[in-house]
């Protein structure tokens, strides 16, 4: 009997793939061999390569113009291509963590990797453990942030490395030397970066007044709370705020992803977009597969709250408010546990 999803019509297809690139998985054999429908697929979401023919994944040109569309392309491109230098610097100029799925040769590549922190420093964690160590790349990670774990111990001691850390993300203090939890200026930095941090500093600078008049919030700091400004977007200020974070660091970590879901209001591919790429280590000692759906509620969660609240803000008249259930406005409402998440293939 034959499958009624898979879709032989080449103009519908299109214009699946063009809503949505997963809608590739359903194409034929002959369409997924289509270079014009898999680009297509791609520039809506990069990972759709996936459901590509393996033609299409080693031919360097048609890889080489997707990873510019969308760098998480390049974990489906064939081996070969993963050891070739020029697509793995524009994958990684798009999205850093497609160093991940580079060669170990261009892992170890400084011109590489330099470009992969320069878009996340998250990329850090791939690299080769000498560049880990090397100062230069190390300093550039941790300006965009989430690289100091990933440094080398040398260089988490290394008192200018970790101020510039802490300055863009306060939490990386947990990722330094311990020593710095004693280092005033540093924790200084830290607290004005986010205030919560000072429950990492040394018994003497918790009780230092400064530093506690900047955690109470008696001084004013970089931390802001959820205002808005001209130039802040609300759904990422609603997200911050949901998180527990800033609106600077939320924007930094996630910003990208909350601008793709204000297009498309996918929640959950949200969630397993971040679950799938960031993989932060939110959950201490659990193993891989608990970390991934702790990550994906959490992020699930966030964003199902942020956008809620955003809804409610744009409310201004009966007529607004009767186009939403209460359900669609409750907080409480819609969200998941760490045992609802099987996986973006789920």
């Amino acid at each position: 009997m034959p499958d009624n999803k898979i879709i032989t019509d080449r103009e519908k297809i299109l214009k699946a793939v063009k809503k949505d690139g997963w809608a590739l998985k359903d194409a034929s054999d002959t369409l997924k061999a289509d270079r014009e429908v898999v680009l297509e697929a791609v520039r809506n979401d990069g990972r759709a390569l996936k459901f590509a023919d393996d033609i299409l994944k080693a031919d360097r040109e048609f890889v080489l113009e997707a990873v510019k569309f969308d760098g998480r392309a390049f974990e489906y491109a064939s081996d070969t291509l993963k050891a070739d230098r020029e697509l793995v610097l524009e994958a990684v100029k798009n999205k850093g963590f497609a160093l991940e799925s580079a060669s170990d040769t261009l892992k170890a590549d400084r011109e590489v990797v330099l470009e992969a922190v320069k878009n996340k420093g998250f990329a850090l964690q791939y690299a080769s453990d000498t560049l880990k160590a090397d100062r230069e790349v190390v300093l550039e990670a941790v300006k965009n942030g989430g690289a100091l774990e990933s440094a080398s111990d040398t260089l988490k001691a290394d008192r200018e490395v970790v101020l510039e850390a802490v300055r863009n993300d306060a939490w990386e203090l947990k990722y330094a030397d311990a020593s710095f939890t004693a280092d005033r200026e540093v924790v200084l930095a830290a607290v004005k970066q986010n205030p919560c941090i000072l429950e990492l500093a040394s018994e003497e600078l918790q009780n230092d007044p400064e530093l506690k008049k900047l955690a109470e919030g008696d001084i004013k700091t970089e931390y802001q709370p959820p205002i808005m400004t001209e130039d802040e977007d609300i759904l990422t200020k609603h997200f911050a705020d949901a998180l527990g974070s800033d609106y600077a660091t939320a924007k930094g970590y996630y910003g990208e992803w909350i601008a793709a879901i204000e297009d498309k209001s996918d929640i959950k591919q949200f969630a397993e977009d971040l679950t799938e790429e960031l993989q932060a280590d939110y959950a201490g000692d659990l193993n891989e597969e608990e970390r991934a759906k702790f990550h994906y509620a959490l992020m699930f969660n966030t964003m199902t709250i942020a956008w809620k609240r955003m809804l409610k803000e744009e409310i201004t008249t009966d007529w607004d408010k009767e186009q939403y259930s209460e359900d669609d406005l409750d907080e409480t409402k819609g969200l998941v546990s760490n045992k609802d998440w099987v996986g973006p293939d789920g």
